[in-house]
């Protein structure tokens, strides 16, 4: 457990530090983005799928993928939903748009720490390595858009305490999958496989169709993908 955890601790770290300090944080994004991008392809096709498919058949690997790639989407919908009335497009609307887009993000980052966990759980060596690296090299950018938003929208400070909640969400989704999957990890590991598949898939989507770092500077509430 101590590897995914240090690794999704440094990845949100990572983010706010490109946000907080380095003027150019979004052009640096670019790079990252590829980086995520090629990251979660490979491991997709050359680990996650092909383990799936081998203890699950087609249509188990199926339903696993959708729901790890639908999870993220569904859970950032119900967020918006709840406060979408209070978005009346004031300096008010703004601060609630940009704290709902925080708690999807949030919502999350516990399901990428979850998604870490349970891939090195549930994984031997270093495929769960690459899953976690994979996971992390998306944390990054995404927590740069975020920070830089709040920083933008509250301040310094605001923006390093909303940080650090970004860090406790995905140490604690971490620490729930160590827990949930305790002695049941050889019976799990396919599914395990076929849900942190979707959920890099949906990475993967929203990375190549439509994420663009520079809607940051206005508060988000669609960044948690």
């Amino acid at each position: 457990m101590l590897f995914p955890l240090v690794v999704a601790i440094v990845a949100v770290a990572l983010g706010a530090w490109l946000a907080l300090s380095q003027r150019d944080a979004l052009n640096t994004l670019g790079p990252l983005r590829v980086l995520a991008l090629v990251a979660a392809l490979a491991t997709i096709a050359l680990h996650l799928l092909p383990e799936a498919f081998h203890d699950l058949g087609a249509l188990f690997m199926v339903l696993g993928v959708t729901a790890g790639a639908a999870g993220p989407w569904a859970l950032q919908r119900l967020v918006v939903a709840a406060f979408r009335n209070r978005m009346d497009g004031t300096r008010h609307g703004a601060i609630v748009a940009l704290e709902v887009g925080y708690a999807g993000l949030a919502v999350h980052r516990f399901g990428d720490g979850l998604s870490m966990g349970a891939a090195s759980s549930s994984e031997p060596g270093l495929a769960s390595v690459g899953v976690v690296l994979a996971l992390a090299a998306h944390i990054v950018p995404v927590t740069t858009v975020m920070i830089l938003a709040v920083d933008a929208q509250n301040g310094r400070r605001s923006a390093v305490i909303h940080a650090v909640g970004l860090a406790l969400a995905t140490a604690a989704g971490v620490v729930t999958a160590e827990a949930l999957l305790h002695g049941a990890r050889r019976e799990l590991s396919p599914w395990v496989s076929a849900v942190v598949a979707g959920l890099l898939l949906h990475i993967v989507t929203h990375e190549a169709f439509g994420h663009r770092a520079h809607r940051a500077v206005t508060p988000p509430t669609d960044v948690s993908s």
